[in-house]
């Protein structure tokens, strides 16, 4: 996906383009679609409940940081804990150029991405059956 994302860059923005802000929030939402697998593989029984998640779980994942930019100032603060929205918006000012605004962002994908991660694995361990028995 990386080479994919810096190719479509690459075709609109030519040369011009802040490259290392781009990879700087590509790093930072590594984590988001690690939750995506993860989700998945705790939530899944089977194949076709897997396909079923993974519409619905991708649907929501693209979704919800479309909707932090077109909602009013009121209720852009609902999506301050998704991590996805940060990447959004890290991503978008990587590619207007505002250095500041998108390593801000990155860093708030990173800081609200991982603790969803964590809480994610923690669901999948007890799911699997690894828990801890005193």
């Amino acid at each position: 996906t990386i080479l994919l994302s810096l190719a479509s860059t690459l075709i609109m923005q030519g040369l011009e383009a802040h490259w290392w802000l781009l990879l700087v929030s590509w790093a930072a939402s590594f984590p988001i679609g690690l939750l995506l697998g993860v989700l998945l593989g705790a939530l899944a029984n089977d194949q076709l409940s897997a396909i079923a998640y993974i519409k619905s779980l991708s649907f929501l994942f693209a979704s919800l940081p479309l909707a932090g930019f077109v909602v009013s100032e009121a209720w852009v603060y609902v999506f301050y804990p998704l991590g996805n929205y940060w990447c959004l918006r890290a991503l978008y000012f990587a590619i207007v150029g505002d250095t500041y605004e998108a390593l801000r962002s990155s860093l708030l994908t990173a800081a609200t991405s991982r603790p969803m991660l964590i809480g994610a694995l923690w669901y999948m361990r007890r799911q699997l059956g690894f828990t801890q028995e005193d």
